[in-house]
């Protein structure tokens, strides 16, 4: 954005030069009180008077596009991080959707595909988990040591997923 601001601000100042030296130049040369020097005069203020408007306008347009192109930007990577954020916290995320058109689209593909990957084993881990804590109470009712049978829940606690039974 300031950088818009500031390319907005220096063209801007290159017209203004280009528009207002040539003029200051002539003024300069023409008779004080002839009717050139309130010719190149009136002009002078004229063009004063339009020019800087147009300019604060393109300004104002150039931070606008600028703040909109950044949002377009930084959008899909806000997702990313979201979603990194979520696989972090042990919550595999929905699929990321952008645009189509996005730059990111490989990139979102194929961070779908991983978190659809772990999704996957993440279902598979907890049914496995389940299928533990079902043999543990199998162990249990047949008569294994509590000790155990107790250090195996624990241990697929640790291991997440499920709620030990």
């Amino acid at each position: 954005m300031l950088t818009s601001a500031l390319a907005t601000l220096g063209f801007g100042s290159v017209i203004a030069l280009s528009l207002f030296i040539p003029l200051g130049f002539a003024l300069d040369r023409a008779p004080i009180g002839s009717a050139e020097s309130a010719g190149i005069a009136d002009y002078f203020l004229y063009l004063h008077v339009a020019f800087w408007p147009v300019l604060l306008c393109s300004l104002i347009a150039s931070v606008v596009t600028a703040l909109i192109l950044y949002r377009r930007m930084t959008e899909p990577l806000v997702r990313f991080v979201r979603a990194y954020g979520a696989v972090e916290r042990g919550e595999p995320p929905a699929d990321i959707t952008i645009r189509r058109s996005d730059y990111l689209g490989a990139e979102a593909d194929a961070l779908n595909r991983m978190l659809g990957s772990l999704r996957a084993r993440s279902r598979e881990r907890n049914d496995a988990l389940a299928d533990i804590l079902g043999a543990v109470d199998e162990l249990a009712t047949a008569g294994t040591d509590a000790s155990v049978v107790e250090r195996v829940r624990e241990a697929v606690k640790r291991a997440g997923g499920i709620a030990a039974r």
